[in-house]
């Protein structure tokens, strides 16, 4: 999570999870100013985490037993988790302050959308398609809660010295032709 929220591929396409996430993790030991050597930021960074998951805990409401895990909703499955998780940590990001108010004038709308087939879990889990599927819903997220994305991924920004938001949109695939 922290990878796809924070690390930049400037343009270039997301890599595997892992090689995203040992990305990030080169970058903080290339550069001493990095924020993420930062205690404070450190703990800004895992603050925000932990305000995005009890969010997403918190109003269970938001997502559908189908959207879950194709069933009963009794376990999440990865790909949906974490592009819903994102989604709230972006949104969070962009409006803190009235994060709460939103997800509660937008839970009907998030969870009719939970039901579609477009927020269904993919079938073939590559790597294009895993990161389609995850940025997707993660954008979704965020436009329900009416916030706006790149303003977000600024606020992202200023707080970390980076943002991935931009890099996980772009991974998002062109629509097949019919």
């Amino acid at each position: 999570m922290v990878s796809v929220l924070l690390n930049d591929t400037k343009k270039k396409d997301l890599p595997s999870t892992a090689r995203h996430i040992d990305l990030l993790l080169a970058r903080v030991q290339e550069s001493n100013s990095n924020a993420l050597r930062n205690e404070a930021k450190l703990a800004d960074l895992f603050g925000w985490i932990s305000r995005a998951a009890e969010l997403h805990a918190a109003y269970d409401e938001l997502w559908s037993d189908k959207f879950k895990d194709g069933g009963k909703g009794a376990k999440w499955q990865e790909l949906q988790l974490v592009g819903s998780l994102v989604g709230i940590a972006i949104a969070a990001a962009g409006a803190p302050d009235d994060i709460e108010d939103r997800i509660k004038a937008s839970a009907d709308k998030i969870r009719e959308a939970t039901t579609t087939k477009g927020w269904q879990r993919i079938e073939k889990t590559q790597t294009r398609t895993q990161w389609d599927y995850i940025a997707r819903i993660a954008q979704g997220v965020v436009e329900m809660l009416g916030v706006d994305i790149s303003t977000a991924s600024e606020s992202i920004r200023a707080r970390f010295g980076s943002s991935g938001v931009e890099s996980l949109l772009n991974s998002i695939l062109p629509p097949k032709a019919a």
